[in-house]
């Protein structure tokens, strides 16, 4: 239905406002992507943030040149819980490694909930900073 439906609206409104490769092409969704992945593939955007249950590994396979903003889960955020948070941020960051492709701005893959505390922000600058250079 994504095909029939959204990928030729997509495919028409990047091609009038957005038709040089440097130019903007972004997609969000909150919603679990992967089956879409392919056909997202060819808008050739220029950035995404796809729900939680992607992988930076994932989205990278079939978009190996967009940037990715997210991967960690809204939940986890929220959780304040720091070892979780830390490892999701950890994990992304040894995926976002592997390869010749860069590019993946480290943020929730949705919004930052109610509860959510500055420790959970510390925690995130903490992993990006130990775990995030290369």
């Amino acid at each position: 239905m994504y095909e029939a439906f959204g990928y030729p609206i997509l495919s028409a409104i990047f091609a009038q406002c957005s038709p040089d490769p440097e130019d903007v092409r972004y997609q969000h969704s909150d919603s679990a992507m992967g089956h879409l992945l392919p056909i997202l593939a060819r808008l050739h955007l220029t950035g995404c943030n796809f729900g939680p249950t992607l992988t930076v590994r994932q989205i990278r396979e079939q978009m190996p040149k967009t940037r990715i903003d997210g991967q960690l889960a809204p939940f986890t955020f929220m959780s304040n819980d720091e070892d979780a948070i830390i490892a999701e941020v950890k994990r992304d960051c040894e995926m976002a490694k592997e390869g010749d492709a860069r590019g993946l701005n480290l943020t929730t893959a949705g919004s930052i909930n109610d509860g959510s505390l500055l420790t959970s922000m510390r925690a995130v600058m903490y992993a990006i900073q130990t775990y995030g250079r290369y």
